[in-house]
């Protein structure tokens, strides 16, 4: 949607592995989901702004799995580091 342009560097296909409970998510969460152009067993492909992926599947955690492009992947992986990191300092390791 114009929500989520696509841009020059959206080229690349976006595939993304989901878990079974990914799937389920993916089947529940309706707003914003990315239609898939193919899913082939875990893996689901995209044709779609990066932001519009990253968007979606950032409320995943970890039952997605974002395999390329690498660039999204190492997005989402600091997402969450830099979560982790914060929570840490509250909660500590445990």
């Amino acid at each position: 949607g114009a929500q989520y342009p696509i841009y020059s560097t959206d080229k690349e296909p976006i595939r993304v592995r989901l878990s079974e409970k990914g799937k389920l998510l993916f089947e529940k969460i309706y707003l914003y989901r990315p239609v898939p152009v193919s899913v082939e067993g875990d893996i689901y492909t995209f044709d779609c702004s990066a932001n519009q992926v990253l968007y979606y599947f950032e409320r995943f955690g970890s039952e997605a799995l974002i395999l390329s492009p690498k660039r999204l992947g190492i997005f989402m992986r600091n997402y969450y580091y830099f979560a982790l990191k914060k929570y840490r300092t509250i909660y500590g390791n445990d």
